[in-house]
């Protein structure tokens, strides 16, 4: 090979090295933009005369310097100011484990005169035969259930998470009504209900009950304000943690997710909606919800996000990238790293292309409607996975120059996309895995076109003059 062949696919490689850095960096970077609160126009007179909700996450970073317990205190408070009833809206921190990793939402009455204190979970489901059926078809069963404060919060204290409580401060008739309401919801014939993780979950059930309570005041006062973040954002900052499932399920999500939501939606999470009580306090109602009380400081200290987890993320895929894709064009002659890029070229059709049949057959074929309208299936296609067998016929029959051309048409589909995503012609967010999915063809079409030209110079010296 000339030194001009040597030289084309090694600068080609450093490039796309540096590109894959690049994009390494900022996916953590863009991370933390997904997750930051966008600031109110000050030319705007409703956000002047009304508070933007802090986002979830935010706010409980700014109740972790005024907890009034000492670490490792527990207090179930039971002070009705002079009534029968009392009422709080009780928030869990997020967990360690992934089915908590949103934290939870529960709706707890105390009745002073029958000594009666139960809280209400809609967050509960039976795991029969049928479950894992209907959660794979998007129509998952939940139940709500009443059990006894005490008991129902003592697996929390146990796994060392935050409690927080916020009471609602109405009258004994409305927390009668209140009370009833929830006996005769938690029956076996009113219990159930379809689960949908962004529109009906534990956190919108007890959010609509508080709603009821208060007249529809809240829903009126939250629906009329724009919120700047969307649901992709403030779910994902509480996967920031962990980066490949953060990777994962942003591949998985669809452009729903990313549209314009109003205050009021965006309270579907635990940590939202006590944001959004508490903002509701602050505007004015404080005669109607109580200052957030912390029922529980674990010694182990509050939830956090940590950023480490992205440096083994980004060394597993630097690793990757640079042995199974970047080595083999730098060393394009060396029969090693030449079948660790075929390897890499196969993991990569194969996994791309089961991530785009999984996104096809959950949108054609169940109710998870979050996964609707995926642009990610232009870099993440199940067609990948029958470029498998294609690629290795073409090979067989020596038809080199075919084989390149197809992998080349490949690089077309993620790179329209990924300009389509940067343009705004996309309404989803997709740019960094679209750019990925980019690259990564780019550089098999790179490591295709020289081995076309080395096994073409082969054959011409076989067959001779």
């Amino acid at each position: 090979m000339s030194g001009a062949r040597r030289i084309v696919p090694r600068l080609l490689a450093c490039t796309a090295l540096g590109l894959l850095l690049l994009t390494a960096v900022r996916l953590p970077q863009t991370n933390a933009v997904l997750t930051a609160q966008a600031g109110a126009d000050p030319e705007a007179p409703e956000q002047t005369a009304r508070p933007v909700l802090t986002g979830g996450l935010a706010f409980l970073r700014q109740l972790d310097k005024s907890t009034d317990l000492a670490p490792g205190a527990w207090s179930i408070p039971r002070d009705t100011g002079g009534q029968r009833y009392r009422v709080d809206v009780i928030t869990i921190e997020p967990g360690d484990v992934i089915f908590f990793a949103w934290g939870h939402t529960a709706l707890r009455i105390y009745d002073s005169q029958t000594g009666r204190d139960f809280m209400f979970d809609y967050g509960l489901f039976e795991f029969d035969d049928t479950f894992v059926y209907r959660f794979l078809q998007g129509r998952p069963a939940f139940m709500v259930g009443g059990w006894q404060t005490a008991v129902s919060l003592g697996r929390y204290v146990q796994d060392n998470r935050r409690i927080f409580g916020q009471q609602l401060l109405i009258t004994d008739a409305r927390a009668a009504d209140l009370m009833a309401a929830m006996l005769l919801n938690i029956r076996p014939e009113n219990r159930n209900f379809l689960y949908h993780h962004y529109r009906d979950n534990c956190t919108t059930r007890v959010r609509d009950r508080v709603d009821e309570v208060l007249d529809g005041a809240l829903q009126s006062y939250f629906t009329a304000q724009k919120q700047p973040r969307t649901w992709r954002a403030s779910s994902m900052e509480l996967l920031g943690g962990r980066p490949f499932l953060w990777y994962g399920t942003n591949l998985l999500l669809g452009s729903l997710v990313d549209a314009p939501v109003d205050q009021w939606q965006h309270q579907y999470l635990p940590l939202n909606l006590m944001a959004g009580l508490a903002a509701w306090r602050d505007a004015g109602h404080a005669d109607q919800v109580g200052a957030v009380q912390i029922w529980l400081n674990p010694l182990a200290g509050g939830f956090t996000v940590p950023w480490t987890p992205w440096i083994w993320f980004l060394l597993f895929w630097a690793v990757i990238g640079f042995g199974g894709f970047i080595a083999p064009l730098i060393w394009i002659e060396s029969r090693w790293w030449n079948w660790l890029g075929r390897l890499a070229w196969l993991g990569w059709n194969s996994l791309a292309g089961l991530t785009g049949l999984l996104i096809t057959l959950m949108w054609w074929f169940t109710d998870h409607d979050s996964v609707f309208h995926n642009a990610n299936l232009m870099g993440y296609s199940p067609l990948l996975l029958l470029i498998i067998p294609l690629s290795l016929v073409l090979r067989s029959r020596s038809k080199f120059r075919e084989n390149t051309a197809l992998h080349r048409i490949l690089i077309a589909p993620p790179l329209v996309g990924f300009l389509m995503s940067l343009t705004g012609l996309i309404h989803q967010w997709c740019w960094p895995f679209l750019l990925v999915a980019t690259i990564v063809q780019a550089l098999v079409y790179v490591r295709f076109l020289f081995r076309e030209r080395q096994l073409t110079a082969i054959l011409v010296a076989d067959r001779g003059p």
